[in-house]
C-alpha cells in the first residue's frame, strides 16, 4: 500500500471518482442510444458515432483532469513535493468507436442473427455498450496514472488496487504488489490474449465493470491486510499447480483460485448470492 495514510486515501478517492465520472456519462450514453432504431440499425449509426465520440472523449478528459489532480495530492503526501512528470495518452477515438460500434450496432445484430428476440438483443446490447464505454472512459484515468509513474524516476513501480471484492483474476493481478515497471509488463496477462483494447489503442489489463485503480509506489510495499488474503490464495494455487505437475501460469492458477477462493466470480460466491440453481 502507500507509505503513507493520507497516499492511501488519495489513491481511494480517485477510484471512487473515476467509476462516478464514468456514471454520470450515463444520462449522455442514454440519448445517443435513443438514436438507434431497432427497425434500422443502419439509419442513424453516423449520427450515433458521432454522439459517442463527443462522449467518449469530453469524459476521458475529464478523467485525465482526475488523475492528475490525484498524482499532485499523492507525490505531496509520499514525498513532500507535487512536482513530477504528468503524462496524459490521448484517447484512440477511432479504436474507441469501433470498440463501440462492434458492442452495440454489430453486437445487437449478431445477437438477433444467432436466434435471440430483437428486443432481449437491443437491451443485452444497450447494456454492454454503457459497460465498454465505462473502460473505455476511465481508462483516461488509469492511463494518466500508469504513464506518469513510468516516467517518474523515483518510483519502484505502480501496482493495481482492487475496491476490496475484487474477481480471482483482479485478486491476482493485486497480489502482485508493485511489480509492474512499465506499461508492457502490466500487460502480461491473460486479458491481452482475449483482445480487450483501451482507449490509447493498446492492450487494457481492465475488464468490464472493474473497480481497481492504480497506485505508484515510491518506497517499500507492504500488503493490507485483505491484499495478504489474494497473495496467499495465489501461491497456494500455484503451488497445487507444481505439485500437479502444471506449470505456474496465469491459466493454470487463475481457476484454481477462483474454485478454492471467496471472490467475487468464484462458485461459492455464486451460490451464496443467487442460489444453487443459477
Amino acid at each position: 500500500m502507500a507509505l503513507t495514510e493520507r497516499g492511501a486515501i488519495a489513491t481511494d478517492q480517485l477510484r471512487r471518482s473515476q467509476i462516478a465520472l464514468a456514471t454520470n456519462a450515463d444520462s449522455a450514453l442514454r440519448r445517443a442510444w435513443s438514436r438507434i432504431d431497432l427497425n434500422n440499425l443502419d439509419r442513424n449509426r453516423l449520427a450515433w458515432q458521432r454522439d459517442i465520440a463527443e462522449i467518449l472523449s469530453a469524459n476521458y478528459g475529464l478523467e485525465a483532469n482526475a488523475a492528475e489532480t490525484y498524482l499532485a495530492q499523492y507525490r505531496f503526501a509520499e514525498l513532500g513535493t507535487t512536482s513530477g512528470p504528468v503524462v496524459r495518452p490521448p484517447i484512440d477515438l477511432a479504436g474507441g468507436i469501433a470498440s463501440m460500434d462492434a458492442t452495440a450496432i454489430a453486437g445487437t445484430k449478431s445477437r438477433i442473427a444467432s436466434g435471440t428476440v430483437d428486443t432481449v438483443a437491443f437491451e443485452q446490447a444497450r447494456q454492454k455498450m454503457m459497460d465498454e464505454a465505462h473502460r473505455l472512459i476511465i481508462a483516461g484515468a488509469r492511463g494518466t496514472v500508469t504513464e506518469s509513474s513510468a516516467a517518474d524516476s523515483r518510483i519502484i513501480g505502480w501496482r493495481r488496487k482492487s475496491d476490496g471484492d475484487p474477481c480471482a483474476f483482479c485478486a491476482m493481478l493485486v497480489s502482485r504488489g508493485p511489480s509492474y515497471l512499465s506499461q508492457a509488463s502490466a500487460l502480461s496477462n491473460p486479458n491481452a490474449a482475449q483482445g480487450w483494447v483501451g482507449a490509447t489503442g493498446r492492450p487494457d489489463p481492465y475488464h468490464h465493470r472493474c473497480a481497481c485503480t492504480v497506485e505508484p509506489i515510491y518506497g517499500d510495499w507492504k500488503p493490507t491486510e485483505a491484499e495478504q488474503v489474494y497473495v496467499d490464495s495465489y501461491y497456494d494455487a500455484a503451488e497445487e499447480a507444481t505439485e500437479e505437475g502444471s506449470p505456474r501460469t496465469a491459466a493454470t492458477v487463475l481457476q484454481r483460485m477462483r474454485d478454492s477462493g471467496d471472490f467475487k466470480d468464484s462458485p461459492s460466491r455464486r451460490r451464496v448470492n443467487y442460489g444453487p440453481n443459477t
